[in-house]
């Protein structure tokens, strides 16, 4: 069934992948562009001369305006800040000379949203808004589907309308963007963050033998170094100086290079024109160095201009703050493009929104600046026309007629293309009138152009988008179908694993849950709440916490919480994120600036505390003999083993309780006579993974150490540093290889540990009476919880690594038996340990409680924010996804890159599966189903309302820059952490446990529950305390018999252990009158059908038999059920008037029931299981004749009431009084009912009782109740809506448990003891029972569980409830109890094979 649910769980996700794919197709496909290349036919003609030759501004060829550079220079610094240039503490010192005496021109570029190189390179060479989607495809290499080779470029310009040759050398995104374009190319890798050196000089070494050359006419030089110095260490870094002083240098030797050239080339050439010098950036960094998104310092860049004919205003005052001004001087990035269009007298791309920068066009006049202001109004006006074909163009007629005042725009319409056409030709008309007539000034017809293209840029900038509605409506429609069934997967029964839930139409969900997932999609709504997402989780998972406070039950577990409040909140004020409070003071400035000796000693500690934790969870998740105990008698006088002991325990008589028990161990195993070789080998897998584990994060801290001079902060000297790392390599690549190495050595030797310990299985001993074992899944699931930590820490910044011992300590928090990993042991108890009883996200633990896993699901989310992430792409940190590699990978750099910006939510996925198998019910297949399906519902919800938003807000002002960002965060949740992580990685896990042949975690992890089988002399019953069997269910084809079990029925203990715990269910006994009105009701609905189809509708065949089959079938289950409660004198007050009852309602079955029934399902509960007494088992040639044929199951399901019957005589013993008076009644009864309701009267009710008995949902509780579905429980309930018309018949566990409780209070039983029946196989559909047991291969009569009577009663006079400390000893002889239990078995089987026989043939 669990794989069946996984197979849904699948589809779903696939179906919920293809929905998303529709919606990105949709919500970011490209932006609308012309088509083409523009041309100089494509200018219009000049408005200032006299009209000839056309009707229209567009289809007349005018005169090109002369360019004034014939040859340009592109220095490109990545991520150059305008305070890096501009402000008091830059580096620049010639650039700033250059500004100050006015030989240069400076200006604050803003760059849009997102702030990355792709999409920013092509706003600058096309002046378009990029497509949001290349933010994605910036950082994958071998991606071409981005590229301009077919879009209008300003290089597709300069080389084919001027004939330019063009070179670059630097970040290869140029050669994907630009394929064909450079003449000669040396490309660099962008995204290879820990070069901050190499990469420059590559560049550097290109600048003076390239521009020295005469054969180019355009040439590029990008610069990464400045942008990997702010991954790595932040715009504040030490490194940071030298990088801009080094950046400076190049302009200065570049300039005076070109500046030499051009005064030689214009010597010799009169119509040479000088070169054009730009320095720029394509965006900025933010506080911490990363960028990405829209804040100030990120898109805050800047434009240099230099050369021949660029004059600046100097400046007067020459001190600090004489370029301050400049940070506020703010032009467009994409101004860029028409601005050196004009100048080098290209046409315009057709698609630029820039406007044309008023200081670059000084030097012309002020007819030649108008006539460029017309192209390149002209040019845009081409844009609002594609986009809005509605608008006409302007003729030059219609230009020319406006000559005889101004134009008023502001009366248009609501159009805005309107009111744009109208401001279009206000300026043209302002243009020819000023030409003409000489009417105005320059300066007011600039102003004109000025503010059709700032309106226009402002419209097209959020119109110009072309989103796919149809797509994206699809996409939605796949998401929510998937969301759908998702709920309904979560809605479905818990421990069935079926699809449909048979129970009540309610949510299973508590309250803070449903608060949380509420109040998270309304704020998904917000671009406020979006950006500051952080203070929800903060806000959330603190309350969580304090509810588990109010909520707490133990003292121990209350105070536990608030330590855990208290360690949240120093992890929530490490990093400030978000937008609002970014730059506010936090405990990581704290440690980056004036403390940083003290960052390193608590990044020394934290390495410490995990080592600790590694050994000292060792010992609690592996208390097995050690070799010693294996091998020889322990040396009490060893000062080793002293020295180990009292290295936890620190006195006396711990000392002496610890070598007891080591020689109990070693009494154990040598008595089992197993095989110590997989112990020993068991003990040296330990001790392999403690010390890989423990060599990986000491190579993590030097990695760390050297990358970032940490020890020197330390004040260690070189020398003494040098022989602390001298077992480490010299290379950090090679160091972090090392580490990954490591990580997968400890993920071997896991394996190992998990693989052998499965194996050796029950042959360990206790460490002490307050503790329990932790099983074979907890321990793989804690060691990888500690394995994955190196390589984390390696993957962190710094002042990141203390926030996992914070972690680490949370997490032990939430469970007192860990304790034991920081400090000495809890003395909580066990039933304290277990306090919380932890259910998944898709569990519900009441009102108000959330489980422990809600709490880490919060907290999973909330430790991405909390090392210093957001919803804004600038936060992605790059600096440690090149850690170990040595070239640019883009799987492995994407995989390096995920896994350390959602470092925190990874730990805390594997901290929450670790709490599944520390949780009472144990790790299961079904469990971690259920917690999957809970998890993408909630992701699956967010995901739709996302989509929903987007859709809605298309329009926003911050769609781009918060909303974008926001989706491809979710998409990045969605894919990596989700699907990837927790479900592929998840279901991994859980398949290597399955191979390793693990069993299920029991409600507590003691021997008594691992133990399978016990020889006869044994006194204590190894049941305890759940009292499921030890036998595996018997299975047709590979057995020929029921499976045979040595122990006694399982209930009457079960009782005593529950009642030790609940003495309160002993109010519940008593009877219920309420089952004598409905036993009257019964029988007079069914006298009365009987009669009406003997008397009325006497021609009524076929609806007859369907009234039989449907009524008259459920109303005789129900007397057979009344049958049951009168039998345990649960109507009435006295046997006399129970049995009495009983009679009545006999009289529709006819045949005498009722007190044969008493009779022997007494003897049933007495003998469960007992061959030769239970009347309730399978005759031995039921079983031989039947087999495994479905066929043969289907008929003998039909007659199974006559079976029943057949089943009583068969014991062949003498009526009692109470049955002969019973024969007397139905006789009686049955001539009356002949004589009231005719022969069809009585056929209706033999109808009934054939088709009630037989094949009917009501008479599948036979089946339900004792055949064989799981190994080891004899005994399952029915949990479904049958009950509410069969009196809680389904109920069955808690009957044979409590069989003094009448049928209305059992669900009680159930309600006050949950520990005791949450965890045992139910059913949930009788109809699926009758299913499953026709079809199924694995179902026969024969799947029963049989015991002797010596057996039986051995077990329950002799064998009595063992403490845990006793059980623990008694594990050690597994082997031989199992071996021996199994030739009891046989020969007991064998035994009472032949007194049937006997007993046969006497008669």
């Amino acid at each position: 069934m669990q794989g069946r649910r996984l197979c849904v769980l699948v589809a779903i996700l696939l179906v919920e992948l293809v929905g998303l794919g529709y919606f990105i197709k949709g919500f970011f496909p490209y932006k609308k562009s012309i088509p083409g290349f523009a041309s100089r036919q494509d200018q219009p003609w000049d408005i200032s001369q006299p009209l000839s030759g056309g009707s229209t501004a567009a289809n007349t060829k005018a005169p090109d305006v002369e360019a004034q550079y014939d040859r340009l220079v592109i220095m490109l610094v990545d991520a150059l800040r305008n305070d890096f240039v501009f402000g008091n503490n830059s580096a620049m010192s010639y650039t700033q000379g250059m500004l100050r005496s006015g030989n240069a021109i400076g200006f604050t570029a803003k760059a849009l949203a997102p702030t990355v190189t792709m999409p920013r390179l092509k706003a600058l060479m096309t002046g378009t808004v990029p497509n949001f989607l290349d933010a994605v495809l910036n950082i994958a290499e071998s991606d071409t589907s981005s590229s301009l080779k077919y879009q209008d470029n300003l290089l597709w310009q300069l080389k084919n309308h001027s004939n330019k040759t063009i070179n670059m050398f630097g970040d290869d995104t140029w050669l994907r963007l630009f394929p064909d374009m450079f003449a000669r190319t040396d490309g660099t890798s962008s995204f290879f963050v820990a070069d901050t050196v190499e990469v420059d000089r590559n560049v550097t070494r290109h600048v003076r033998p390239e521009l020295e050359r005469s054969d180019w006419d355009v040439t590029i030089f990008h610069y990464l170094g400045l942008d990997h110095i702010g991954h790595l260490a932040g715009p504040n870094s030490p490194l940071m100086r030298p990088k801009q002083k080094e950046m400076d240098d190049v302009v200065k030797d570049a300039f005076e290079i070109v500046s030499a050239q051009d005064e030689e080339r214009m010597k010799r050439d009169k119509s040479a024109k000088p070169t054009l010098f730009v320095l720029l950036g394509d965006h900025a960094m933010n506080e911490i160095g990363n960028h990405g998104g829209n804040s100030q310092l990120e898109t805050s860049t800047v434009f240099v201009f230099l050369g021949q004919g660029i004059r600046g205003q100097p400046l007067a005052d020459k001190g600090k703050n004489a370029l301050s001004k400049l940070l506020t001087t703010e032009v467009s990035q994409i101004d860029l493009v028409p601005t050196l269009a004009l100048l080098f007298g290209v046409p315009i791309p057709k698609n630029n929104l820039g406007m044309p920068l008023r200081e670059l066009l000084s030097s012309y006049s002020d007819s030649e600046r108008l006539r460029m202001l017309q192209v390149s109004a002209h040019q845009m006006f081409g844009v609002v026309c594609t986009n809005d074909p509605t608008v006409r163009e302007i003729t030059l007629a219609e230009a020319a007629s406006n000559t005889g005042g101004p134009v008023n725009c502001d009366n248009e319409g609501e159009s805005t293309s309107g009111v744009l056409r109208c401001k279009y030709r206000r300026a043209l008309a302002a243009h020819r009138r000023y030409a003409v007539s000489g009417s105005g000034t320059a300066n007011k017809v600039e102003r004109k152009y000025y503010d059709f293209m700032e309106h226009a840029n402002e419209h097209l900038s959020r119109a110009f988008s072309g989103y796919d509605l149809g797509a994206m409506l699809t996409g939605m429609a796949i998401i929510g179908a998937a969301t759908i069934a998702l709920a309904a997967l979560y809605q479905s029964s818990d421990k069935s694993g079926g699809i449909i839930s048979t129970k009540a139409w309610s949510l299973r969900v508590s309250a803070p849950t449903a608060a949380l997932l509420v109040t998270y999609l309304v704020c998904l709504w917000s671009s406020s709440l979006i950006e500051e997402e952080h203070q929800f989780w903060y806000f959330w998972t603190q309350t969580i916490l304090a509810l588990r406070v109010l909520t707490s039950t133990a003292a121990g577990d209350a105070l536990r919480t608030v330590l855990q409040m208290g360690l949240f909140r120093i992890i929530r004020a490490w990093n400030q994120t978000g937008q609002k409070w970014t730059g506010e003071p936090d405990i990581r400035l704290y440690l980056n600036s004036s403390h940083t000796k003290l960052m390193w000693i608590l990044v020394v500690a934290t390495v410490l505390v995990i080592n600790v934790a590694v050994h000292r969870l060792h010992m609690y998740l592996y208390p097995g003999p050690t070799r010693s105990a294996i091998a020889r008698r322990l040396d009490t006088r060893s000062p080793a083993y002293a020295l180990g002991t009292m290295t936890y325990r620190r006195n006396a008589d711990e000392y002496k309780r610890r070598v007891a028990e080591a020689e109990r161990a070693r009494a154990a195993v040598l008595f089992s006579g197993a095989d110590t070789s997989g112990l020993r080998t068991l003990v040296l897998t330990q001790r392999v993974f403690r010390a890989v584990v423990g060599y990986a994060s000491f190579s993590a801290l030097v990695y760390q150490m050297d990358r970032n001079h940490g020890w020197r902060e330390l004040g260690v000297s070189e020398g003494v540093w040098s022989s602390v790392r001298w077992c480490v390599p010299a290379d950090l690549a090679q160091v972090a290889r090392l580490v990954y190495l490591c990580t997968a050595l400890a993920a071997v030797a896991g394996v190992a540990c998990t693989w052998y310990r499965a194996k050796v299985g029950v042959l360990e001993h206790s460490l002490g009476s307050h503790e329990f074992r932790a099983s074979v899944a907890q321990a793989a699931a804690l060691d990888l919880l500690v394995g994955m930590l190196p390589v984390l820490l390696l993957l962190s910044r710094p002042h990141n690594i203390p926030l996992f011992a914070l972690f680490l300590a949370m997490f032990v928090l939430f469970w007192s038996q860990l304790q034991v990993v920081f400090g000495p042991r809890s003395l909580t108890s066990v039933a304290d340990a277990r306090e919380g009883n932890v259910s998944d996200v898709c569990g519900c633990l009441g009102v108000l409680r959330p489980s422990k896993l809600v709490a880490q699901f919060c907290l999973a989310n909330a430790s991405f924010f909390a090392l210093g992430n957001s919803n804004s792409l600038a936060s992605l940190d790059l600096s440690n996804a090149y850690t170990g590699v040595s070239r640019y990978n883009e799987g492995v750099v994407g995989l390096l890159m995920f896994a350390s910006n959602w470092a925190g939510p990874l730990w805390w996925a594997v901290a929450a599966l670790a709490t599944l198998t520390l949780s009472k019910q144990g790790l299961t297949a079904q469990r971690a189903i259920n917690t999957l399906v809970g998890v993408h519902l909630w992701q699956a919800c967010t995901l739709l309302v996302l989509s929903i938003v987007v859709t809605l807000l298309r329009t926003h002002l911050f769609i781009w820059s918060v909303f974008s960002p926001r989706y491809l965060y979710q998409v990045g949740w969605l894919v990596g952490f989700y699907i990837i992580c927790a479900t592929c990685g998840g279901l991994l896990w859980l398949a290597g446990l399955a191979q390793a042949q693990l069993s299920m975690p029991s409600r507590v992890s003691s021997a008594a529950e691992e133990v399978e089988a016990m020889h006869k002399d044994e006194q204590f019953d190894m049941r305890f305390p759940s009292y499921l069997g030890f036998w595996k269910r018997s299975v047709p084809g590979l057995d020929e018999h029921p499976r045979f079990d040595m122990y006694d029925e399982p209930h009457k203990k079960r009782k005593q252990q529950i009642l030790n715990d609940h003495p309160e269910i002993e109010e519940l006994y008593g009877y219920d009158t309420n089952t004598v009105w409905i036993t009257m009701a019964t029988v007079c609905v069914q006298m009365g059908l009987a009669y009406v189809f003997g008397r009325i509708l006497t021609d009524w065949h076929w609806t007859m038999v369907v009234v039989a089959y449907t009524v008259g079938g459920s109303f005789s289950t129900q007397i057979g059920i009344i049958f049951h409660e009168f039998t345990h004198n649960l109507c009435a007050a006295t046997t006399l008037q129970n049995r009495w009852v009983g009679n009545f309602a006999n009289i529709p079955l006819l045949v005498p029931l009722a007190q044969s029934f008493r009779r022997y399902h007494l003897e049933h509960h007495t003998y469960q299981g007992v061959y030769g007494y239970d009347p309730d088992l399978p005759l031995e040639w039921e079983i031989k004749l039947i087999g495994n044929d479905p066929v043969k199951k289907f008929f003998w399901l039909i007659i199974y009431g006559v079976m029943y019957i057949g089943r009583g005589l068969a014991q062949q013993k003498q009526l009692s009084r109470w049955e002969l008076y019973n024969w007397a009644w139905s006789i009686a009864c049955d001539v009356a009912i002949y004589k009231f309701c005719g022969l069809r009267g009585v056929l209706y009710l033999v109808i009934s009782v054939l088709l009630g008995f037989g094949l009917h949902p009501g008479a599948a509780h036979f089946i339900q109740e004792h055949y064989t579905f799981r190994d080891g429980q004899e005994t399952y309930s029915y949990y479904g809506s049958g009950n509410y018309f069969w009196l809680n018949i389904g109920y069955h566990n808690e009957h044979h448990d409590f069989p003094l409780v009448p049928w209305t209070k059992l669900p009680e039983i159930k309600r006050l003891a949950p520990e005791y029946y949450d965890d045992l196989a139910y059913h949930t559909s009788w109809c699926a029972v009758l299913y499953m047991f026709i079809t199924s291969s694995l179902l026969a009569p024969q799947s029963r569980v049989v015991r002797t009577l010596d057996a039986h009663r051995y077990a329950r006079k002799n064998l009595k409830v063992p403490s845990i400390n006793e059980a623990k000893q008694l594990e050690s002889a597994k082997d031989e109890f199992v071996a021996r239990l199994k030739l009891a078995a046989d020969m007991s089987m064998e035994k009472a094979r032949a007194r049937s026989i006997a007993k046969a043939k006497q008669q």
